[in-house]
């Protein structure tokens, strides 16, 4: 066994269902510009959104929240623009993905799609009094 794994004391895991992986395919599928055109509402996520929505899910907590850094360290880390990070932060929120909630730059995860841990009834719960108290 690797010494890597010998001294990992905290391992956690996220659980992405299979809701989760069907939206990302769904999600980043490049339509065709006749379905676009139709369909001008659905834009699928860039790897913008993509890299910002597993750097918030690496940030993932046991309650299904995440606290980030401010914009200015992730642009370094992931070599973005604010405007791109905020772009894609509202692109997440809009589609559902995540919530934003208090404190500051604390994102809710739908745990329809992810969650770490268990007792992801009781998260699913807290999400749709979340979306409810946002609308």
């Amino acid at each position: 066994m690797s010494e890597d794994l010998n001294t990992e004391s905290n391992f956690k895991f996220i659980a992405f269902s299979k809701q989760g992986i069907e939206l990302l395919q769904k999600l980043t599928t490049k339509q065709t510009t006749s379905t676009k055109k139709i369909n001008k509402k659905s834009s699928e996520l860039t790897s913008a959104d993509i890299n910002i929505l597993f750097y918030i899910l690496n940030n993932l907590t046991y309650e299904n929240t995440s606290t980030i850094p401010p914009q200015k360290e992730i642009c370094i880390e992931l070599n973005l623009s604010q405007k791109q990070i905020s772009i894609s932060i509202n692109k997440l929120i809009d589609k559902e993905i995540i919530i934003k909630i208090k404190p500051a730059r604390t994102y809710f995860i739908n745990p329809k799609y992810f969650y770490l841990g268990t007792d992801r009834k009781n998260k699913i719960i807290k999400w749709k009094k979340l979306i409810k108290q946002n609308n």
